[in-house]
C-alpha cells in the first residue's frame, strides 16, 4: 500500500527528539512519496549523511509545505545540518525540496550542504529552488548524471513574470570546487533568468551532452542588451561568462556540443591560467592538452 510519509515519523509512542541524534540515514526501496516533512526536518539536529537510492515512487525529499502554516508569523531559522545528499535511482523523483512559495523565505537553510549527487532520476525537474540556492555558502561538490533537469537552481514559482530584466541575479558558490555534469539533453539553464554565476574556486568542470551554452556571444553579452532583454520560454543563458576567470580551474572535461563550442571560440589565455587537463571530445575525435 502507497503511503504519503514513513509511518515511523507519526508514530505517537516515538517522540521527535527520539533522532535528534541520527547523524546517517539511508532509505532504500521505500514504498512511500515523501520522505522528511518539516516538523521531523527541525528535530534532525544532527544529520549528516542522506543516502537515498531505489526508492520507486518516491517524488519529494525534503517536504517543506508546513512552512506555508507560518505565513506572517515570526519563526526562528531552522538550520539543517546536512553536509551529504545522494540521490540514486529515483525513477519518479520530482522536488528534491517540495514547493513552498506561499512561505515567507528565510525560515530553513541547508548552508552546510557539502556535497549533492543525483543520478538516474528522470522526472527531477531541478536540484535546488532559488531560496535554498542562495544559501549554499559550504557546497564543494555537486553531481549531476542522467537526470531530466532542465535547470539546476529553479525560479521561484508564483514569482510575476516579467517581460524585461532589468538586474542579474547573482548566484554564487564560494567554495564549489568540483562541478560534474553529464547526461543531461534537457538542462537548458543553470537558472532560467539572467544571471551571473560566481565559483572562485572551482578546480574541476566536466559538461558532457547537455543542452547548455558555454559562452554568450559578443551580442548578447553587451550592456544594451543585458538590461533590456524580453524574457522568452526558451532562452538560454551561458554557464561561463567572459567577465570572469578561472583561476584554479585545473581540470576542463568537454563532450560532445560543448567541445565544438569550446574549439569555436577565442579566450584570452588569462580565462583558465592553471588549467592542466584539458580533454575536448567532439563526435569521436578528442583533444587533449
Amino acid at each position: 500500500m502507497m503511503q504519503d510519509y514513513p509511518v515511523l515519523w507519526f508514530w505517537n509512542r516515538l517522540p521527535h527528539s527520539l533522532f535528534s541524534n541520527l547523524k546517517n540515514l539511508t532509505v532504500t526501496m521505500c514504498g512511500f512519496v515523501k520522505l522528511i516533512p518539516f516538523h521531523v526536518l527541525r528535530s534532525l539536529n544532527h544529520l549528516e549523511d542522506l543516502v537515498v537510492r531505489d526508492c520507486y515512487i518516491l517524488e519529494v525529499i525534503f517536504d517543506l509545505e508546513e512552512l506555508n502554516d507560518y505565513n506572517g508569523e515570526i519563526q526562528p531559522l531552522v538550520v539543517v545540518p546536512l553536509k551529504t545528499l545522494i540521490l540514486l535511482d529515483l525513477p519518479e523523483l520530482q522536488n528534491v525540496w517540495s514547493n513552498n512559495n506561499n512561505a515567507p523565505q528565510g525560515l530553513v537553510s541547508f548552508r552546510c550542504l557539502q556535497e549533492v549527487i543525483a543520478s538516474s532520476c528522470e522526472k527531477l525537474n531541478s536540484i535546488f529552488p532559488a531560496s535554498i540556492a542562495k544559501d549554499m555558502s559550504c557546497l564543494e561538490e555537486l553531481k549531476i548524471k542522467d537526470c531530466s533537469i532542465d535547470v539546476i537552481v529553479a525560479n521561484q514559482d508564483g514569482q510575476a513574470s516579467e517581460s524585461v530584466v532589468d538586474d542579474d541575479t547573482l548566484i554564487v558558490f564560494p567554495r564549489l570546487t568540483f562541478l560534474y555534469l553529464d547526461d543531461l539533453p534537457n538542462l537548458r539553464n543553470f537558472y532560467p533568468h539572467r544571471h551571473r554565476l560566481k565559483w572562485p574556486c572551482l578546480e574541476e568542470l566536466y559538461v558532457v551532452f547537455t543542452d547548455l551554452d558555454l559562452f554568450e556571444n559578443e551580442a548578447s553579452s553587451s550592456s544594451s542588451a543585458i538590461h533590456h532583454e524580453e524574457m522568452k520560454p526558451d532562452s538560454k543563458y551561458p554557464l561561463l561568462s567572459h567577465e570572469e576567470d578561472f583561476p584554479k580551474l585545473e581540470v576542463l572535461y568537454l563532450e560532445g556540443e560543448e567541445a565544438r563550442m569550446m574549439l569555436n571560440i577565442q579566450l584570452p589565455k588569462s580565462k583558465f591560467p592553471k588549467v592542466k587537463d584539458l580533454n575536448l571530445l567532439q563526435f569521436g575525435r578528442t583533444t587533449n592538452a
